[in-house]
């Protein structure tokens, strides 16, 4: 992956002729939390970036680098088998970038490879070690600012023009002002060369005054309106442009990102786009036709005078130019700082019940106190950093203030300025410094937008090309057969979960699943249910490669019950008939009667209207259980999938779910996971899987009698039965 922007000037910043060469993301730090950590490998050695802290170790004092693999993550170290150091500290989904970095940094620190001589700190095509599958750090393609424009409703342009014409034209107003008071008021009418000016041209004059600033004012009204509706418009499209992106995303970028921080791209960052066209946007037009028009006015009346309020500008321009970067720098990693915080809040507050039951207040407290305090100290720097500009902005303004009103009195004095053209530079001063302080705000909000943008046009890329990247196989009438040929798959790099796995399920039959926990069973379900793409090997609908399928192929076509059950908002209608938006109230209550519901639902406060709370915590999990099998079975499917459809039922309702199951098996291709092997007895083919592959295969009658490991499991299940008094 590409070294952000803001770690690469953070380099540059701190080490002077540093050459980037590789970059790895370790996203655990120092102080065991989730975290980003960069590791950089470069021409004079390894460089360790965490926050704003950055440690270059030199090459010589630098070993050989190596990653380990521990319980759920990993770690790199440097040294030799007696004296080693620990690097870095990861997740085990980034075990593979840092292997590939770890090789590239061994390359360089032996001199195999040669480090980059240019002086752009960007990692080379051709060394870059980092391959993320999400692409989390790639800028978003094409520029910022034509991208959202690009986002704009199309039906909304005709209100753009209208926007930068008020704006101008209220900057021209602006600029008519001070050149009516000074020159014709005071110049014209007041103290006049000669005597011939009458009480007409002091009325003529005033209305003119009172013209233009009617004139501003009418312009930035219409200006405030118009812009309100395109702001709320654009924040509206953002959201939803991203929030269909995140549709299409693939499982594997959920299983990488934090809820925290997908919430924070879809609502806050939306929100600060909009200062663009809120601010941004309207103070540079505005600002910057007023700024061009009062400085052409002003060397047009007297070049020397015009000449002193220019004399601050080169100074201004050379701080503006070394903030900015700085400012951008801390506010994407106050980004980083706040996601986290809303993922331990998220986190945190989801599972408040467990930390009720055990007590675990204190804990959950320290757990938001570290990014509490990490986001308040970086939001401080940033803060402060503008802060800090603007009292000097505010003296160098009035300054130049007072020295023209000097250097005018001093030329009165002469004869060689009028009194109304002091009071027009003063005009224009009072004015002329306005936008300039505003360019100070305009840092930190370009900042924030520039930051949010990238973000969101991050998102909106990932899942548009997830979308283009999806088969066109014309998408025909599912007869249920389904294939898996040698199929491959690791939700985290290095550690597969299946291995050539083979699979057949012929139309209309019913296949159990059974194995011990972690044999990859579910996992053989998320591949048939399009969930997950195989990483090796095919899987095959109808002899369709699954990948080679449009994008909404199986939508309608594969009834899924997981093993996590999940319920909407809403009501309990509304849940059965997710998948079904259409069923009418007799097809929900028939599906609910075959779910074994249709009893519980009637017992409760407004029977299939009752309200819903969120993930259906206000039922039990048998009861969630049974509305997820009645969604699936109201889709009428011709493909079922059911993963441990009965886990969280009675013996009674067990039996009555299987009853079900066997009812409307018929005509479908049904797959099925049990927790209890009796009730797969009826199955038409069994397969038992162990470490990612299947062992045995054949109908329950055909493996008890072969005595293997399916033989095993059932007698031990049947023994612990037995022994607390449950028969079969």
């Amino acid at each position: 992956m590409t070294l952000p922007d803001s770690i690469a000037r953070l380099l540059g910043q701190q080490l002077p002729g540093y050459r980037i060469a590789a970059s790895f993301r370790a996203d655990i730090g120092r102080a065991e939390r989730f975290t980003d950590q960069w590791i950089v490998a470069g021409n004079t050695g390894l460089v360790l970036v965490e926050d704003d802290t950055v440690e270059l170790l030199p090459w010589p004092e630098v070993g050989a680098i190596a990653c380990h693999r521990y319980v759920g993550g990993g770690g790199m170290t440097s040294g030799t088998s007696t004296d080693t150091r620990l690097i870095a500290r990861f997740s085990a989904a980034r075990m593979a970038d840092a292997q590939n970095f770890a090789q590239v940094a061994n390359r360089i620190r032996t001199g195999e490879m040669p480090a980059p001589s240019d002086s752009r700190p960007e990692t080379p095509q051709d060394t870059q070690a980092a391959t993320d599958r999400s692409d989390r750090d790639s800028p978003p393609s094409g520029n910022i600012l034509v991208r959202l424009f690009q986002l704009m409703p199309g039906s909304k342009w005709w209100r753009l023009p209208i926007v930068a014409l008020t704006l101008a034209g209220g900057g021209i107003a602006a600029v008519a002002s001070p050149y009516l008071v000074g020159q014709v008021l005071f110049d014209e009418v007041l103290f006049p060369k000669d005597m011939h000016t009458g009480q007409l041209g002091l009325g003529l004059a005033i209305s003119l005054i009172l013209l233009a600033r009617l004139a501003e004012t009418a312009l930035r009204i219409t200006w405030g309106l118009t812009n309100a509706s395109l702001i709320h418009d654009l924040e509206m499209r953002l959201k939803r442009t991203a929030f269909a992106a995140i549709q299409h995303l693939p499982m594997r970028f959920f299983s990488d990102r934090h809820t925290g921080e997908l919430m924070t791209r879809l609502e806050q960052d939306a929100s600060d786009i909009a200062l663009l066209f809120h601010i941004i946007l309207p103070s540079a037009i505005h600002g910057g036709v007023f700024l061009a028009g009062s400085l052409i006015a002003m060397v047009a009346l007297d070049w020397q005078l015009a000449l002193a309020v220019l004399l601050p500008f080169p100074i201004l321009f050379i701080v503006f130019r070394r903030i900015f970067p700085e400012v951008d720098s801390l506010y994407e990693r106050l980004f980083r700082a706040e996601a986290d915080l809303r993922t331990v809040t998220s986190d945190s507050l989801t599972g408040i019940r467990v930390v009720r039951a055990f007590g675990r207040q204190r804990r959950e407290m320290a757990r938001f106190a570290r990014p509490n305090r990490t986001a308040a100290r970086l939001g401080f720097r940033a803060d402060a950093m503008i802060g800090s500009i603007l009292p000097p902005m505010a003296l160098v303004t009035e300054l130049v203030l007072v020295g023209v009103w000097a250097a005018g009195v001093w030329m009165i004095a002469r004869e060689q300025v009028t009194l109304g053209l002091l009071i027009t530079f003063a005009g224009y001063l009072g004015r002329f410094f306005h936008p300039v302080g505003e360019l100070v705000g305009l840092i930190q909000d370009w900042a924030q937008v520039s930051t949010a943008a990238r973000r969101l046009l991050q998102l909106i890329d990932s899942g548009t090309s997830a979308y283009q990247s999806q088969g066109t196989a014309p998408a025909t009438e599912l007869q249920g057969h389904i294939i898996l040929e040698q199929v491959g798959f690791a939700y985290e790099p290095g550690q597969p979960v299946l291995r050539n796995m083979n699979l057949t399920v012929g139309p209309g039959e019913t296949v159990g699943l059974a194995g011990p926990t972690g044999a990859g069973k579910s996992t053989v379900l998320n591949l048939i249910a399009g969930l997950y793409t195989a990483d090796e090997g095919r899987v095959l609908l109808d002899d369709v490669d699954m990948y080679n399928l449009p994008p909404r192929a199986l939508a309608g076509r594969v009834g899924v019950v997981l093993q996590e059950t999940h319920l909407f908002l809403g009501n309990v209608a509304d849940n059965i008939a997710y998948a079904r938006p259409d069923a009418g109230r007799e097809d929900i209550v028939a599906a609910a009667k075959a779910a074994n519901a249709h009893d519980f639902i009637v017992e409760l406060p407004d029977g299939y209207e009752t309200q819903l709370g969120p993930g259906g915590h206000n039922l039990s999990g048998g009861q969630r259980q049974r509305l997820a099998i009645a969604r699936a079975l109201l889709l009428d499917p011709p493909i079922l999938l059911m993963d441990e459809a009965t886990a969280n039922v009675d013996s009674d309702t067990e039996q009555q779910i299987q009853q079900a199951i066997e009812r409307v098996a018929h005509g479908r291709t049904v797959v099925v996971i049990a927790h209890r092997l009796s009730t797969l007895r009826t199955a038409d083919r069994l397969y038992f899987m162990e470490d990612g592959r299947v062992v045995e295969s054949g109908t329950h009658a055909e493996l008890m009698d072969c005595g293997g490991s399916y033989r095993r499991l059932v007698e031990r299940q049947r023994a612990a039965l037995e022994t607390i008094g449950i028969g079969e």
